[in-house]
């Protein structure tokens, strides 16, 4: 059976656990590689910069310990709505506020951005280009 046949066929996981019964040592060992591999997964780049942040986020961030004095037993999922909520009622005005330092945050990250990638070309070891 091949690879593709595994991969492309919708059957329930029953059906699939017979079919990897039935495959050749060589055929689980391709597989089994491939799941080590999925597991891995891509190792962090702990001195990349920190992704910009959106309006929202900073919205949340100052908002959140006023809703948690607010509602001290408030749910997590409850949590998120009663700020949406309060994101939604906010005028256009106040949302420029959270907008700009959205503004100057996406700056702070491109300035970073620009630094690390000149940092990782002098060091010739930047990620490969796509």
């Amino acid at each position: 059976m091949s690879a593709y046949h595994l991969t492309r066929t919708p059957c329930k996981s029953s059906s699939i656990a017979k079919i990897y019964k039935n495959l050749t040592p060589e055929e689980k060992a391709t597989w089994e590689a491939r799941s080590q591999q999925d597991r891995k997964g891509r190792p962090k780049n702990l001195s990349l910069p920190k992704r910009a942040s959106g309006a929202y986020v900073f919205f949340t961030d100052e908002m959140r310990p006023k809703v948690l004095q607010d509602f001290p037993n408030i749910r997590f999922a409850e949590l998120g709505r009663e700020l949406g909520k309060r994101w939604r009622a906010l005028s256009p005005e106040e949302k420029k506020r959270y907008e700009d330092m959205a503004a100057e945050d996406k700056i702070r990250f491109q300035m970073e951005m620009q630094q690390y990638t000149a940092s990782q070309g002098e060091a010739g070891t930047g990620p490969c280009p796509t």
